[in-house]
């Protein structure tokens, strides 16, 4: 689930833990950019540890995430690009068992168009992609059609 604002999503990892990810505005060397951060949580105790954890490495950390658990997965798909508002695609997998990511490469015609605000949600063993905008600015229009991707696929 992502939230307006600071970028908030969570996903469930099990055993009492979950991932989150958020962002926060801040300065890196005089410039205004987004700093996102990646959290494991867990309840130990009755009481609220939170861990950093290394994310995924990606090239852009100004876009909106969605964490998706899929089996003994979480996704992480971007919903948007925070400026300029346009459509983009970064997935990253990060392995409940290794604490791994590995990113998901574009492919042209395997792969959904880059989208801004897609629907996602998994359903059973797969993460499924409806929806979103593509292009930009006056020339967005919404995209009707649905992907499915598997960790088995």
């Amino acid at each position: 689930m992502e939230r307006n604002g600071n970028g908030v999503s969570a996903a469930p990892l099990g055993n009492n833990e979950a991932m989150v990810t958020y962002f926060t505005p801040g300065l890196l060397d005089g410039c205004f950019v987004y700093i996102r951060e990646w959290k494991l949580l867990s309840l130990e105790g009755g009481a609220l540890v939170t861990s950093t954890i290394p994310g995924p490495v990606l090239d852009d950390t100004t876009c909106g995430f969605t964490l998706i658990r899929v089996g003994g997965c979480v996704v992480a798909y971007a919903t948007h690009h925070h400026s300029p508002r346009v459509p983009v695609w970064l997935m990253s997998v990060y392995t409940i068992d290794t604490g791994e990511w590995q990113n998901i490469e574009y492919v042209e015609g395997a792969m959904p168009e880059p989208r801004d605000s897609p629907d996602l949600f998994a359903f059973g063993d797969a993460f499924v992609v409806s929806g979103g905008y593509t292009g930009q600015g006056s020339e967005m229009l919404l995209h009707h059609g649905v992907w499915e991707w598997s960790s088995q696929s």
